[in-house]
């Protein structure tokens, strides 16, 4: 896509936002052009996430305007859930559900936010309803389709042909990533999610177990402890159906990678058992130190 100048798609101005004393966005002004490829860098820690998040408003900013498409929404009178109609994130840690297929998560998106049938999607694709309905149901793989219908549906979905052809492949093919991106993962999905929310959709696919029958013990109950710990934050029962999980602890105590860096750099072993001090209940009963789930970025 070329780019055109006159088409100002993107208009941040004077934008700023702040976690209490800490601002990490300070009077940010730029216009993205349609079309427009633009690379947003600097260290960690300098606010690039939070100044693309701020861009759909999955977080609010302090002060300042973003007019996106010739509307403001950062106008509390605007309807958010329009405009993300037409955007689309990718994001640093994923946030996919785990439950869902890489078609599934794929197309979750434009067929519940954009209101698409089966039918309609049919319809925009020119594909035979039934062929949708059996494609989405799983009936029909999708690999097996001729490439002019895979790419009819590409096309009425906005995504690329090699992404749902990804699907059968990644479903056999899980790779494990280590420990400290899967903590990380899981609090940015607290964060985006809400506390209710990952709680419904974690209970819901049953991933902890999941994970259990996978011999992932430490992922297990890493999220098994933030289930308990946000349910009793929020004054929710615990839920029964990991009961048998709950006594199970780690042979070793697992420590956060930069906790241990700085005991060994500073000589100084004490700060682990500070730290088993200092943790979350419901993480350290598996031997887990777990100090913040809150605080990412």
């Amino acid at each position: 896509m070329s780019v055109d100048k006159s088409k100002v798609l993107i208009q941040v101005q004077e934008l700023q936002k702040a976690f209490g004393a800490n601002v990490v966005l300070n009077g940010i002004s730029t216009d993205i052009c349609q079309g427009e490829v633009v690379a947003i860098i600097g260290p960690s820690g300098s606010g690039k996430s939070t100044f693309l998040r701020s861009l759909n408003l999955l977080e609010q900013p302090t002060s300042g305007s973003i007019i996106f498409d010739g509307d403001e929404i950062t106008d509390p009178k605007t309807n958010i859930d329009l405009h993300r109609q037409k955007m689309g994130m990718v994001f640093q840690h994923f946030n996919l559900f785990p439950h869902k297929t890489i078609r599934e998560n794929i197309t979750l998106a434009p067929v519940t936010q954009k209101k698409m049938t089966k039918y309609q999607l049919s319809k925009k694709s020119g594909v035979p309803q039934t062929t949708v309905i059996d494609i989405c149901s799983g009936k029909t793989r999708l690999e097996k389709c001729a490439a002019g219908t895979v790419y009819r549906i590409a096309q009425a979905l906005g995504v690329s042909m090699e992404s749902l052809l990804q699907d059968q492949m990644e479903k056999t093919i899980e790779r494990r990533s280590s420990f400290e991106v899967f903590k990380s993962n899981v609090c940015h999905l607290v964060k985006d999610m809400g506390d209710i929310n990952f709680l419904i959709q974690t209970l819901e696919s049953d991933e902890i177990r999941r994970l259990y029958k996978k011999r992932w013990y430490p992922e297990t109950l890493y999220l098994l402890a933030m289930v308990d710990y946000l349910s009793r934050v929020n004054g929710l029962p615990l839920c029964e159906q990991y009961s048998d999980l709950r006594g199970a602890k780690l042979k070793q105590v697992l420590y956060p990678s930069s906790l241990v860096l700085e005991a060994k750099v500073t000589k100084n072993p004490a700060l682990l058992q500070q730290s088993e001090r200092e943790s979350i209940p419901e993480f350290m009963s598996h031997n887990i130190v777990e100090r913040e789930v809150r605080d990412v970025v």
